[in-house]
């Protein structure tokens, strides 16, 4: 037998990629033809478990939608293929599925709101095992409870004050933002 290369990707991003939501479409290319696949995904490196079994294809590339069991982990993942005259195995990519954070409604400045410099508290649901950031222009604010009191807003004109929450996983790496609009 010999041996070709897989080109691998995982959604068309490249590996340690950060993904939102319960899906990753697992996607590849291999430079000969493909009579078969075998695609393994686990939470360890080398994944191990087979989710979808030695299947029937034809052509030169495959794909494979995979519903996450869980968020704020690590994934891995690799594909196998053959054909009568040839094996060939990926390399082990991964991707990180990680939750934004959900922020509770908070109530617009109001016109004249300048006069009082507002404040007002932003919170979130609690994320196990997470930290957040806040940006808020230029500034970027650890957090590390689920809420943040804001000082010194003023009512640009019926322009929002844009901010963005973000959760933070240790070892795994930072969410999507949830933006904010006061």
């Amino acid at each position: 037998y010999t041996t070709k290369n897989i080109f691998v990707s995982n959604n068309e991003h490249n590996s340690n990629e950060i993904l939102e939501g319960t899906t990753a479409n697992l996607s590849w290319v291999y430079d000969g033809t493909i009579s078969e696949y075998q695609v393994l995904v686990g939470t360890t490196n080398p994944p191990t478990d087979i989710v979808q079994d030695w299947t029937e294809a034809a052509g030169t590339d495959g794909s494979l939608e995979y519903s996450l069991e869980q968020q704020n982990v690590k994934y891995y993942w690799q594909v196998k293929v053959r054909n009568n005259e040839e094996t060939a195995e990926s390399s082990i990519l991964s991707f990180v599925s990680l939750k934004r954070p959900e922020v509770n409604p908070v109530a617009n400045l109001y016109p004249g709101s300048n006069d009082a410099q507002a404040s007002t508290t932003i919170s979130w649901k609690e994320i196990t095992g997470a930290s957040y950031k806040i940006y808020y222009g230029n500034e970027v604010i650890d957090v590390e409870s689920t809420s943040y009191e804001l000082s010194g807003l003023s009512y640009n004109n019926g322009e929002a004050n844009k901010m963005t929450v973000a959760a933070v996983y240790d070892g795994l790496g930072e969410s999507f933002g949830t933006e904010v609009n006061i």
